[in-house]
């Protein structure tokens, strides 16, 4: 399936099992991270097949160094990557290629990147840009040295010398960590930390998700000394590094969000499979509470997670702070809500404006209203045939596609290229669930 637009027909779907591949946010900036370890080979496991990653393998291909891929398994060496260059060929199509910007600056003291891609989920008067001035500031804080030339971001840097930064400092709020930025900052902070050779970086409230503890957790790995909690992290760099680490990767939390919207929707029990339960209890904490107040029980085992759909959903005000659920995450509680018994709000204090899947939504007769920075629900079931629905980015495709499997007759859903960036094969899922899906 290759087209970007899809005809849905309304489907009664079914109870199955489906496998959660690894962790996007992870992998991505894993592979980003290899790159300083040249004497180090690194091997991940449970490595998702999407877009994102086969891009950043070529990228590191083209730096430099190679990568073999034994199904979902990874082996980097960066030995030889001595290029500083990417390609926008390779930047272009994804996000997480910006986290090559603060490796290559402290590995080869320089950097040239093109445009970066992904979800076009920033501020709507830059045209949904992705924001980068953050990162830069990080860099200075480090010796770094950049400036933009046309779509370019070019840099040069010194040795990087140890320092201490805030996070808050890149908050929209004086009192909660949140907006934009903090994420973004956060990791730059750690990944220039790993080219500093004396001294300790201090990173003081930092962005406290699973793609930045599991990083941490990975360096400490790879041999450097770290203490962390959500008040700071220290990094001191390792007086020798392991030859060879192997690292298995957390299982993706935003599919798993993604099926339990889908369970809870179309009322049908879902099993997970190839879940790591500690990490996705930690990384979900907020989630999971959010879930149980609206009335789902999700379960556990060793290697599962099972949903089973309650016959009544509560109402819930959620708020969506970078301490709070994932910005990623407040389009599946959306769908969710429009089951519930009552009318429900969803304010967004990380990506401001992220409801363009809302007006899509109402296309087919749900009760969405847009009020600046809030999202008011209420209950209701599509009820409007043969609308054409279009998603700007990942998850609101996905938002998209399983709602439009409710609808009558069929709905016609534009953008579903965005679905290869997060899911290993969603449309191939749920056809296997019992959904009817045609290539336009």
């Amino acid at each position: 399936m290759s087209s970007h637009c899809y005809k849905i027909y309304q489907s009664q779907l079914h109870t199955s099992s489906i496998k959660i591949s690894g962790y996007k946010h992870c992998a991505s900036i894993f592979l980003a991270a290899s790159l300083m370890w040249p004497d180090t080979q690194l091997v991940l496991h449970n490595v998702p097949n999407i877009a994102d990653v086969f891009y950043m393998i070529k990228i590191i291909e083209h730096l430099g160094g190679t990568v073999i891929r034994e199904k979902d398994t990874l082996t980097i060496c960066s030995k030889n990557s001595n290029n500083y260059k990417v390609p926008e060929v390779y930047s272009k199509p994804i996000h997480g290629a910006i986290y090559f910007l603060p490796v290559l600056l402290a590995r080869n003291k320089r950097v040239e990147l093109g445009p970066c891609g992904g979800c076009a989920i920033g501020d709507a008067t830059v045209l949904g840009q992705r924001p980068i001035q953050h990162m830069i500031s990080v860099l200075e804080k480090f010796t770094g040295r950049l400036y933009r030339s046309k779509e370019k971001i070019l840099g040069t840097s010194l040795q990087f010398k140890a320092c201490t930064i805030d996070i808050m400092d890149y908050s929209d709020s004086t009192t909660v960590l949140t907006g934009p930025l903090v994420s973004g900052a956060t990791k730059t902070a750690i990944l220039a930390a790993m080219g500093v050779s004396q001294g300790k970086t201090r990173i003081f409230h930092p962005y406290p998700k699973p793609d930045v503890t599991e990083l941490l957790q990975l360096m400490q790995k790879v041999g450097y000394l770290i203490i962390y909690n959500d008040q700071c992290i220290t990094i001191e760099a390792p007086a020798t590094m392991p030859r060879r680490v192997n690292y298995y990767l957390m299982s993706d939390i935003s599919q798993i969000v993604t099926y339990i919207s889908l369970s809870i929707y179309h009322a049908i029990p879902l099993t997970l499979t190839h879940i790591t339960p500690m990490q996705v209890r930690a990384g979900l904490k907020t989630e999971l509470d959010y879930l149980k107040k609206i009335g789902v029980r999700v379960q556990f085992t060793d290697q599962t997670l099972s949903i089973i759909p309650p016959k009544i959903l509560f109402p819930l005000d959620i708020e969506v702070t970078s301490i709070g659920i994932y910005s990623d995450h407040q389009p599946f509680f959306a769908l969710i809500l429009l089951n519930a018994q009552g009318r429900s709000c969803i304010k967004e204090y990380v990506w401001k404006t992220r409801f363009s899947y809302a007006q899509e939504l109402k296309k087919l007769g749900l009760q969405l209203h847009i009020h600046n920075d809030s999202l008011i629900l209420i209950p209701s079931v599509p009820c409007h045939a043969h609308q054409e629905l279009y998603a700007e980015d990942l998850r609101a495709a996905a938002v998209l596609l399983i709602a439009a499997l409710k609808a009558p007759g069929y709905t016609f859903v534009h953008g579903v290229q965005h679905l290869v960036r997060g899911y290993d094969d969603f449309l191939g899922t749920l056809v296997q669930l019992g959904a009817k899906i045609e290539s336009r």
